[in-house]
């Protein structure tokens, strides 16, 4: 069944054959769960442990180990000097190898858990172990205490490349445009264009090679803004009285205004070229796309930029208190998704005259959001992370040409959460470095530079997060292993699922998080339509509830079966849920809502209780 040429329509061939041919287990598999880890003492009255000690142990090591080889597809030649690296989020484990003149690579000392293989070299793709297509999850790769996987030979195909070159109006060569390759993929449950691979400058004569693209189809587009860091934007600021102390913040201010003179660039141009696409046009509707096979190069892709009226944006920020702005940074960025990355030209930065004035040239024409955040003293430009005093402000702009004046831009101090972290469960967690963080649910409004979004929690279990904004879910990062967020309360009621929004400036505590013991587990295979066992695959286990197929969601997983050909997810909530088996996913593209209304129509339905672990033997659907 063909389920929709915008999803999954497979469009392009298989990058290459990446293969592990494992031994047999050399050891049996330990038991489920865990023990003890170094930490004493027992649960409380209500089953609770407090947060063990800080983790200050060297890196777990073990005894399994992994072999192999890294060949180049085209030819079968041993690639020398390829990188390896092996990452587990279980075992807490990264571990890395350079392949030797046979290609061959040894990762050893490694402990029981799942892996993520992944291997690069420059001028190949990069890819992930059981990866067969670009945008898909690779597979993942079990150990167990002891044993030995043999002949994890990947095959490495070239990448692909495009080449062409840049003129301005007259067709005269445009040196030093930044050159980029963007695809689609999804981000956040929507898809938006994004750039792929590598930049490219042009030389003296326009010309630009983008190479290392996968096989898949691209847009092409070019920008005159010489990078600029990944900043994209405007410095305002007023410097201290005179004679008052040169402070971090300063010092930023005015490495970034001497970066903007080196650069050259004049505060009064007016016209200049807008970020254009291939084959010569400002709009993406009109934009054709280039289509690259398995390590094919793409010539000839050339393109004259558009010559547009350049904006200025000028107007005044004031603090909460109505006082205009001491110190700052101002920048502005495409609105989600817009496109591509915009490369604003060198002149498109400015000083700040006086009383928290800013201005801003050289601004093509697009839709924008417009960030303010106010620098502290002794705090460099931003503010510091996690600054208690640090406002912020956004405000979405669309530029056609016109210049826009006398802008009053509010900033507002974020908000303030502190909290607890407890353990709830039969045995206590081992010892970990746990973070709080706290993810927007609306991506455009998160603050800019450094911000105070993760909290380290203390090893009494309390925690800080400073500077938020707009609404926010709360998640723990690095938990215990065989621990599993359970609950996050405020004011006890749970907000663990549910986007909740404080006044900015506003403190508040007593925000309460919960981890359990009881994590669910899902384990499983599929078979085909002739009931045999098939080997490569993808699976989407999802809530039963369409309310909770958004963003971030905690109800919604995909995976990849691992070398013996089974899947398995762990720490889904409690629920009723819809399981499907597909042969190919493109990685993010199950938080996307219209997808999962599709596959619900063949998926098999099932309930996942508190600390189960169900058997889910799947037929492939689609």
């Amino acid at each position: 069944m063909r389920l929709g040429t915008r999803v999954l329509t497979l469009t392009i061939a298989a990058l290459a054959t990446v293969s592990l041919l494992a031994q047999q287990p050399q050891a049996p598999q330990p038991p489920a769960g865990g023990g003890r880890g170094g930490f004493g003492g027992g649960a409380d009255a209500r089953g609770q442990f407090p947060l063990p000690p800080r983790d200050t142990a060297p890196a777990p090591t073990g005894t399994a180990r992994i072999r192999g080889r890294v060949i180049a597809a085209d030819s079968g030649a041993p690639l020398r000097r390829a990188q390896v690296r092996l990452t587990s989020q279980d075992a807490r484990t990264t571990k890395s190898a350079t392949t030797d003149t046979e290609g061959r690579f040894e990762l050893a000392d490694l402990p029981a858990g799942r892996y993520t293989l992944t291997v690069s070299k420059a001028g190949y793709l990069t890819l992930q172990y059981g990866q067969r297509r670009p945008l898909e999850r690779g597979r993942p790769i079990d150990l167990t205490d002891a044993q030995v996987l043999e002949r994890t030979d990947v095959l490495l195909p070239r990448g692909g490349a495009v080449t062409g070159r840049i003129v301005d109006e007259y067709g005269e060569p445009l040196a030093d445009a930044t050159v980029q390759a963007l695809r689609y993929q999804y981000v956040g449950g929507q898809r938006q264009l994004v750039p792929a691979g590598r930049s490219a400058q042009t030389d003296d004569l326009g010309q630009y090679r983008i190479y290392g693209l996968p096989p898949g189809d691209y847009y092409i587009t070019a920008a005159t803004r010489t990078p600029m860091a990944a900043f994209q934007a405007a410095v305002v600021a007023v410097p201290p009285p005179t004679g008052g102390p040169l402070d971090a913040g300063v010092m930023g201010l005015q490495a970034a205004q001497a970066m903007r003179e080196a650069l050259g660039g004049s505060d009064d141009d007016v016209t200049g070229y807008a970020p254009s696409y291939y084959p010569g046009t400002t709009t993406l509707s009109d934009a054709q796309r280039v289509t690259i096979g398995i390590a094919e190069d793409m010539p000839g892709i050339s393109f004259a930029m558009t010559v547009a009226k350049l904006a200025r944006i000028s107007g005044t920020v004031v603090d909460s208190q109505g006082q205009a702005l001491a110190r700052g940074m101002v920048m502005i960025r495409p609105r989600r998704g817009g496109g591509s990355v915009m490369f604003f030209r060198a002149g498109a930065t400015n000083g700040v005259v006086n009383g928290g004035a800013f201005t801003v040239n050289g601004v093509p024409p697009g839709d924008y959001i417009l960030q303010v955040r106010t620098a502290g003293p002794g705090s460099g430009v931003f503010g510091g992370p996690g600054r208690a005093d640090a406002e912020f402000a956004n405000a979405p702009i669309s530029i056609n040409g016109s210049d826009i004046e006398g802008m009053v831009i509010a900033t507002s101090k974020g908000a303030t959460i502190s909290g607890h972290v407890t353990f709830s469960g039969s045995r206590a967690p081992s010892s970990a470095a746990l973070l709080v963080t706290a993810v927007p649910a609306e991506p455009d409004q998160m603050p800019i530079g450094p911000g105070g979004l993760n909290g380290r929690v203390s090893t009494d279990g309390t925690f800080e997060l400073r500077g938020l904004s707009g609404p926010n879910m709360f998640r723990v990062g690095n938990p215990p292993s065989g621990w599993t967020l359970r609950a996050v309360l405020f004011d006890g009621v749970d907000i663990t699922d549910t986007p909740h929004e404080f006044k900015g400036g506003e403190t508040v505590t007593g925000l309460e998080i919960e981890l359990s013991d009881k994590p669910t587990r899902i384990t499983g295979a599929v078979t085909d339509t002739q009931n045999q066992a098939i080997q490569d695959y993808a699976v989407v286990v999802f809530s039963n509830d369409r309310d909770q197929w958004i963003p971030q969601s905690r109800f919604v997983r995909a995976g990849r079966p691992d070398q013996e050909g089974r899947f398995q997810m762990a720490g889904l909530p409690p629920g009723r849920y819809l399981a499907v088996a597909l042969q190919y996913l493109e990685q993010g593209s199950e938080m996307d809502p219209e997808l999962l209304e599709q596959l619900r129509l063949k998926a098999t339905d099932f309930t996942l209780r508190e600390g189960e672990t169900h058997q889910l033997d799947l037929k492939l659907s689609f």
